[in-house]
């Protein structure tokens, strides 16, 4: 959906959290933002430089400025000016006096010197109050010329972080400036370019701007809305701005986008939100409360606040912007597309999983003991460090981070920022590589004080406080910045850098390399020098307690380039020189600890042409029969081996991999151990398989399987097996997969052992490994009371071969009863009424045990029968009137209301119980024992006729 032309720009970031119920206590600052008397905050930045001598000689854009302000100001409203040429200069701080902001501005009138936009730009965000509750804009007013464009755009980027909206006017003709660098500083944003470049359009530029400003705090209709039923639309749902939406614990399903405005609110407590698309303007709060949010896009520029039992499910792409706020508060986020943090995600002990696309964090991400599952990779893009602490970092505080992705590939990508372990565990499942910023470990882990092969399967425990980062591939830094301590002081005021690897646990799997050696100053910090400059002389200098283990169980090397870098302790599996980069040891430690080389020769894993044969056990040192795919990646008569010894440093040597003419190979496989003094051969007797070899199809001994819940609670039964069968039975794998539709109604086991859960329908398929052939079984679980009334007569069994085995299986057929007609209703008489009984039709005898009778006329018509005496009911005219030929039944309940007889006439035509020769009624399992009774029960009456007891 488009946007409103509302501009989110405009917007500022929340003050406080949710109006409804159960917001915090900052509501009232955030109604006092969000109320309809807000007001704005302008900056004027006007270009004084030289180049404005000749490119406004008619100073129009001091006279257009005087008269935007003049047409626009109201009492809510305030400026300030800042003029820039060589410097900035703050000519007027914020005021509500219009007059002195249009005489400021009047003293801007002598161009000289070059244009250094970035210092107006600085000087103006210093003059915005942090404490008002108007909105910040900037307005600069340039012919696109500056100093220094990147820093221009880069304190523009500043701006907007911060909350404010840059709107530029270009003062001269475009194909005379470079509108690019103005149309940045808007992107930026979310601001808008104008083009000035005379007073006719400098004057349309303002105006333009004015119906933004006027457009945006224009009074809001407060239509509140709170759902009394579900709520489903098949296009977009707007929220205006100002308006609270209360879904009060019921449903919405939105086909299209769903938008909220600035200072749009919405409360789902107990409910669900299901959209294609979700955006929030700046100042929105969608407040969730056990419930669910799903949607395919998220475009997050307000507050976002979890509570309860909650899920939010991202099926495509999620964007957070600068002033987005997501309290996840313990509970689970996962995001299947491309991911933008820049805002702040609190996690507070939540999950975040991100499934497939690109995850690039550039604001401040805090896991308070959660867990954050980037499963296609991560980018940091972080701020820089701002005195003790950094605003757009990860922190990973007590949390587990894990990156996957593949060996051999950078799967966690640093270009910025800092992440900070704090307590936490990463887990980084391939190369590790930061280009810039800073990885911060200060906090040790467990008290353990040497890694030994019990540390190899480490894990994160959240009872061990410490710092752990696991780089299962490559670790590789080539930061500019400053990882050890240097102090400084500037003016009598500390500027050191802090120590950032001084405690904890990093463990390397692969190759470490540490690149770089500059040091732009060798008695100023990199913090005194704003982190501009180069340090990379220090980008990993570990200190104190910190512990760097190279495992070596993806590569072996090393190197530091960084003079005042090195290892404070550093652990090797196996000697020091394993990890030499030809043949040099190109780094230092104060500590180092060398494992001695394994005697190790067992083998740990191998496949052959893709196949691992049978059970491997690295005592067994031959393998008969194994039977392998034709290679198709190489020489077909070539064996594709690959192995894995149980040291990674252990040498391995293979023979016999050629098949013969008979496709057989006798395949040996010798390992050395890393000492040179174990060594194993493995042999291994392998044919090329056969058709017969192969599975070719799938099936299962039935096709449905039936679970009642009967009254008095429990599952009937409690399991039941599905046996499946793999043809050919020669087939080497046999393996298969069972997987359930719906856990909830049903489970399944390895074994096809299906267990019920509650009432429902489910599917239950498998899988054969070889050749993924499929068979499925549909589960049933109902109440019995449900089950056994869609079993009335045995004709029911008879046409759902499904229901039969249904009863069959669930009921011994001793306790399943088939009732014949007539044998509780002994005749109908229909005779004529006389004068003592005026209303009688006739009379129906039965036996004794029947408690009551009734009577359905037509199929529809239902009559109760009075009783007159014992076995005998009278049918009388009361307020049914019947006709010769209408069809009767009769249907016999006795005194626990349970059926127990059926019979059916016509009006007028008198019947007697055909009962002679045949049972009141016979058990199921009698009747399938003795097919001849049922053959002449059958041959009697029609099997609709015959009613089912249980």
């Amino acid at each position: 959906m488009k946007q409103s032309w509302i501009p989110a720009a405009l917007s500022a970031v929340i003050a406080g959290g949710s109006l409804f119920a159960g917001a915090p206590e900052s509501a009232a600052a955030d109604e006092r933002v969000c109320g309809t008397d807000r007001g704005v905050d302008f900056m004027f930045v006007v270009d004084d430089s030289g180049s404005m001598d000749w490119n406004d000689t008619t100073n129009s854009r001091v006279s257009g400025t005087q008269g935007f302000i003049e047409d626009t100001f109201t009492e809510h409203d305030r400026g300030g000016v800042v003029g820039f040429s060589n410097e900035a200069a703050l000519v007027q701080d914020l005021t509500d006096n219009t007059y002195n902001l249009i005489d400021a501005l009047g003293e801007i009138d002598m161009p000289e010197g070059g244009a250094y936009m970035y210092t107006g730009l600085d000087e103006a965000m210093d003059a915005f109050d942090d404490t008002s509750a108007n909105e910040d804009v900037m307005v600069i007013l340039n012919d696109g010329r500056t100093v220094d464009q990147s820093r221009t755009i880069d304190t523009a980027a500043e701006a907007a972080r911060a909350g404010v909206t840059i709107y530029t006017i270009n003062l001269v003709t475009e194909a005379d400036s470079d509108d690019d660098m103005l149309r940045a500083l808007t992107d930026a944003s979310g601001g808008e370019y104008f083009s000035g470049e005379n007073a006719t359009s400098l004057e349309n530029a303002y105006e333009e701007l004015r119906e933004y400003i006027e457009g945006h705090r224009a009074p809001q209709t407060h239509d509140d809305w709170r759902l009394q039923d579900d709520y489903e639309t098949s296009g977009d749902l707007v929220i205006s701005s100002d308006v609270r939406w209360d879904l009060n614990g019921y449903d919405a399903e939105i086909g299209g986008d769903l938008v909220l405005h600035d200072c749009a609110h919405v409360r789902v407590d107990h409910g669900s939100i299901e959209a294609d698309r979700v955006e929030q303007f700046r100042r929105a709060t969608l407040n969730l409360n056990d419930s669910r949010l799903e949607t395919d896009t998220l475009e997050q520029h307000g507050t976002l606040d979890v509570n309860g039992d909650t899920t939010i499910n991202v099926n495509d792409e999620l964007h957070q912007g600068w002033q987005g706020v997501l309290n996840l508060a313990g509970e689970t986020l996962n995001v299947n597309g491309d991911f933008t943090q820049q805002g702040e995600l609190n996690m507070a002990g939540g999950t975040v999983v991100h499934d497939d696309g690109s995850f690039v964090q550039e604001g401040a991400i805090n896991l308070g003991g959660g867990l954050l599952h980037a499963q296609d990779g991560l980018t940091m893009e972080g701020g820089p460090l701002h005195g003790e602490a950094s605003v757009r970092n990860i922190d990973v505080a007590g949390g587990e981070l894990i990156v996957d992705g593949a060996l051999g590939q950078n799967v966690l990508t640093q270009e910025s920022g800092q992440l900070d372990v704090n307590d936490g565990f990463v887990e980084i499942n391939g190369n590790y590589l930061i280009n810039d910023g800073w990885l911060t470990m200060t906090n040790g882990y467990g008290g353990f004080d040497t890694w030994d092969s019990a540390y190899d399967e480490l894990t994160f425990d959240a009872s061990l406080q410490g710092d752990v980062v696991r780089v299962h591939g490559d670790f590789t830094t080539e930061s500019e910045r400053s990882h050890g301590t240097r102090d400084y002081d500037h003016i009598g005021e500390p500027m050191p850098d802090e120590g950032h690897l001084t405690d904890g646990f990093l463990v390397v799997d692969g190759n470490f390399y540490a690149l770089g050696d500059d040091e732009a100053d060798a008695n100023m910090s990199d913090r005194a020098l704003d982190y501009n400059e180069s340090f990379s002389s220090y980008n990993f200098a570990a200190e104190e307690n910190h512990r760097t283990i190279l495992t070596g169980a993806g590569a072996q090397g090393a190197l530091i380039e960084g003079s005042n870098s090195s290892f404070e302790t550093l652990e090797v599996e196996g000697s020091l020189h394993d990890y030499a980069i030809n043949g040099a040891v190109d780094f230092g430690w104060q500590v180092l600890l060398e494992n001695e080389k394994s005697d190790n020769a067992d083998l740990g894993d191998i496949t052959i042409n893709g196949v691992t044969p049978g059970s491997l056990d690295a005592s067994t040192l031959h393998y008969s029969n194994v039977v392998v795919p034709q290679n198709n990646h190489s020489n077909i008569q070539e064996l594709d081996v690959d192995v894995t010894p149980d040291d990674a440093n252990a040498e391995v040597n293979i023979a016999g991999d050629r098949l013969d003419g008979n496709d057989t190979a006798e395949l040996a496989v010798e390992i050395v151990s890393a000492s040179g003094d174990e060594v194993n051969e493995y042999t291994f007797d392998v044919r090329l398989e056969t058709d017969e070899d192969t599975v070719d199809s799938l099936s299962l001994d039935r096709d449905h399987v039936h679970f009642i819940r009967p009254s008095g609670g429990g599952l009937q039964p409690t399991s039941e097996t599905v046996n499946a069968t793999v043809s050919p039975s020669s087939a080497l794998n046999q393996d298969i997969t069972w997987t359930s539709s719906n856990t909830n109604v049903a489970n399944v086991n390895s074994n096809g052992r299906i267990t019920p859960q509650s009432n429902g329908t489910a599917t239950v398929q498998a899988e054969t490994e070889d050749g993924g052939y499929t068979a499925a079984v549909e589960v049933t679980v109902e109440d019995e009371t449900d089950f056994q009334s869609r079993v009335d007569t045995l004709a029911d069994l008879m046409e759902d071969a499904d229901l039969f085995n249904a009863v069959t299986s669930l009921y011994s057929l001793n306790d399943v009863d088939v009732i014949t007609p007539g044998g509780f209703i002994n005749a109908v008489n229909f005779s004529g009424h006389n004068i003592m009984f005026p209303n009688r039709l006739g009379e129906v005898q039965t036996a004794g045990n029947v408690n009551e009778l009734m009577v359905v006329a037509n199929g529809e018509d239902a009559f109760q029968l009075h009783e007159t005496s014992s076995g005998t009911f009278q049918i009388a005219r009361g307020s049914t009137t019947l006709t010769f030929g209408d069809s009767l039944e009769f249907v016999a309940t006795n005194a626990a209301g349970d059926e127990i007889d059926r019979i059916q006439t016509m009006y007028g035509i008198n019947v007697s119980s055909p009962q002679s020769g045949f049972n009141a009624q016979y058990t199921l399992d009698g009747l399938l024992n003795n097919p001849g009774d049922f053959q002449r029960l059958l041959n009697e009456f029609p099997p609709e006729h015959l009613q089912i007891d249980f």
